[in-house]
């Protein structure tokens, strides 16, 4: 079993590595990284999720699809990408994908009245990145490390804020586990609004905690996912 992660704006694959250890031995982490961050430093950055994203992140994920049972986990931004992924995977390769984990972010169609952040003068972007936690304030207090991350953390915003879903002719024929902080700003309504998606069964998981939970919760959340994967392997034998 393949769980390949896709981290949230402002993320790195880095941000997955620990799984790698902390995860059952059946199943292989493979933490993807976004153009433009981490080893990819330099690259240009993506033009939209929907398009060019996907696209790149395929590719890089290409040499996994040999057959094996693949899961996708994303995280807030990362769910975007999670469920265009999912699609293009189903499409080339004709395999249904596993199970697929979406934590951080109600349904596509329910953010639409969710703030634009990323035109935001620079102070204002700042204070609304670190209201939602998971950004460390020295990143903006060095000039040398704001120069670096402002570009990427703008980028990824912009990708989550002009996001469309284009329409897929079909729902993804996977259940789904949606993961969600109670304290966060979207609801459980929007969270339970993923099942419009699939064709699966819908499962929701709530933690007590902000919009990075999945960082104070980790080991929590890693038993959800093996609870899942693990359960749905079991009843294949």
């Amino acid at each position: 079993m393949k769980l390949i992660c896709i981290p949230y704006a402002g993320g790195s694959a880095t941000v997955y590595y620990p799984w790698k250890k902390l995860i059952h031995p059946s199943i292989k982490v493979v933490p993807l990284e976004l153009a433009g961050r981490g080893e990819r430093m330099g690259q240009s950055f993506y033009r939209s999720i929907e398009a060019d994203g996907t696209d790149d992140l395929y590719r890089s994920v290409e040499k996994e699809l040999d057959g094996s049972p693949i899961a996708l986990f994303g995280h807030s931004m990362g769910t975007l990408f999670a469920y265009e992924l999912a699609h293009r995977i189903v499409r080339e390769t004709g395999q249904p994908l596993a199970h697929l984990f979406l934590s951080g972010r109600g349904a596509p169609h329910t953010a639409r009245s969710e703030s634009v952040i990323h035109e935001l003068p620079d102070p204002e972007f700042q204070a609304e990145v670190l209201r939602l936690g998971g950004t460390p304030a020295e990143l903006f207090q060095h000039k040398e490390l704001s120069d670096i991350y402002m570009p990427i953390l703008r980028s990824d915003y912009r990708l989550s804020e002009t996001y469309r879903d284009t329409g897929k002719p079909d729902k993804l024929d996977c259940g789904i586990t949606v993961m969600r902080g109670t304290q966060d700003s979207y609801g459980r309504t929007e969270a339970e609004e993923w099942n419009q998606y699939v064709s699966g069964d819908t499962r929701i998981v709530e933690y007590d905690g902000g919009h990075f939970f999945i960082h104070e919760f980790r080991q929590q959340v890693l038993s959800a996912i093996h609870e899942s994967l693990l359960s749905m392997r079991s009843s294949q034998i």
